[in-house]
């Protein structure tokens, strides 16, 4: 009986579909490419997971995934929603948001409540902020003393210690793990944490309606028992 039990348990995991999951390149805290872990990557592995699939991640440039999709080399994407242009996939649940918050000083005494209060100021933003921000962000900008674009944020939440700029643009999960990990500059000065932006929310596109199913279910239920929570304080304590 305990073969039996055991060729059971062997051939149920043969049997297992592998779900291919195409994930954009490296965006710590959400998606650390280097031991193939992170906020987002850990949720939708282990809804996939608990849904009865194995997973592989496939690593890819955002503007490719569109095209992977279509040619059906993987099966689902991350970080993706109805506004990303991608057609005839199904969308799950929303598994996580990103919230773009202004990161200033405590000590500088400012008050950004809403995106104009920028003006004047010294501001670094992430790559490409111009572009996802908006409108009245992008009205601004040539209002500012000094603005500047940075792919390395971790070079952001430096310059921002350093008294070198008066406030950061950057997602506020992103920031929180950049700070407890930077170890050449002192990050305890207090901070404050404005939120003129709104949340934007994500999801994953499958091209199976009954593994999009299968995965919401799990993520109902990760959602329900505490799990999600727990992963995101695994990275965000």
């Amino acid at each position: 009986m305990r073969w039996l039990a055991i060729f059971i348990f062997v051939s149920s995991l043969l049997a297992q579909k592998t779900i291919i999951v195409g994930v954009g390149l490296s965006l710590e805290p959400y998606i650390i490419k280097k031991n193939n872990t992170g906020i987002e990557l850990d949720i939708v592995k282990t809804a996939l997971q608990n849904a009865g699939y194995k997973v592989k991640v496939k690593y890819l440039p955002f503007l490719r995934i569109p095209l992977y999709l279509k040619d059906k080399k993987i099966d689902a994407a991350t970080t993706i929603n109805e506004h990303s242009g991608i057609k005839n996939v199904y969308y799950s649940d929303r598994d996580i948001y990103y919230q773009n918050v202004v990161v200033t000083l405590k000590s500088s005494h400012l008050n950004i409540k809403k995106v104009s209060d920028l003006k004047g100021l010294r501001v670094i933003g992430f790559q490409n902020s111009d572009k996802y921000l908006g409108k009245e962000f992008r009205d601004v900008i040539p209002k500012l003393k000094l603005y500047q674009e940075l792919a390395n944020q971790r070079l952001q939440v430096k310059l921002l210690f350093a008294h070198r700029v008066d406030a950061i643009i950057l997602d506020v999960n992103i920031f929180k793990y950049i700070r407890n990990h930077l170890k050449d500059i002192n990050t305890q000065q207090k901070v404050v944490i404005f939120e003129p932006f709104a949340k934007t929310y994500y999801k994953v596109g499958f091209l199976d309606k009954n593994v999009r199913d299968k995965y919401n279910i799990a993520l109902r239920k990760m959602k329900k028992d505490g799990k999600c929570e727990e992963i995101f304080h695994k990275y965000i304590k």
